[in-house]
């Protein structure tokens, strides 16, 4: 499923995400704290895999940081 339609499915749309803070992003929804904790994780360099309820759904969160390469 691309990522349009599996935003779709949960009633967001990437414009949702695009220059806001994961919280911002999921205002309203129970499970906000719980992304923001993980998603904090990750930034500081670890790699997460997690489930959570969302919509009705079960998913498999995966997080993975993106480092830039120090070495020249």
């Amino acid at each position: 499923v691309s990522q349009s339609r599996y935003l779709e499915r949960i009633g967001l749309t990437r414009e949702d995400f695009l220059g806001k803070k994961i919280t911002e992003s999921f205002a309203g929804h129970e499970n906000a704290s719980i992304h923001e904790y993980y998603f904090k994780r990750t930034i500081a360099g670890e790699e997460i895999s997690y489930e959570i309820g969302f919509a009705g759904q079960s998913y498999l969160m995966n997080t993975t940081p993106i480092l830039e390469d120090r070495v020249k």
